[in-house]
């Protein structure tokens, strides 16, 4: 755990998924008595939605992305929805 300007910083040399209280309780931390916390993840686990007042998403680039209109599509047919909306588009036939 680094203390930088009074700011608490949880770095590990591996990688790892922060997904329950108890991997911050293993090195000492008890979020539940911090103010702000911040997990590298794509979703807030159940353990994190019990203790969390309100939850914000930072949407960042990488190889993922929830917006998937921000990746990059190099060998794609278009038009392709969802990245394309503009286009007509008829059903080959009907599933009654």
């Amino acid at each position: 755990v680094l203390r930088v300007n009074g700011v608490n910083i949880l770095l590990t040399s591996r990688r790892r998924g922060w997904t329950s209280i108890d991997d911050f309780t293993e090195f000492g931390v008890d979020p539940a008595e911090r103010k702000i916390v911040v997990v590298k993840l794509g979703y807030l686990t159940p353990d994190f939605r019990k203790i969390a007042k309100l939850a914000l998403m930072a949407l960042s680039p990488g190889c993922t992305n929830l917006l998937i209109e921000k990746l990059r599509y190099e060998r794609v047919r278009r038009p392709l929805y969802p990245l394309d909306r503009d286009f007509s588009w008829s059903p080959l036939r009907r599933l009654d």
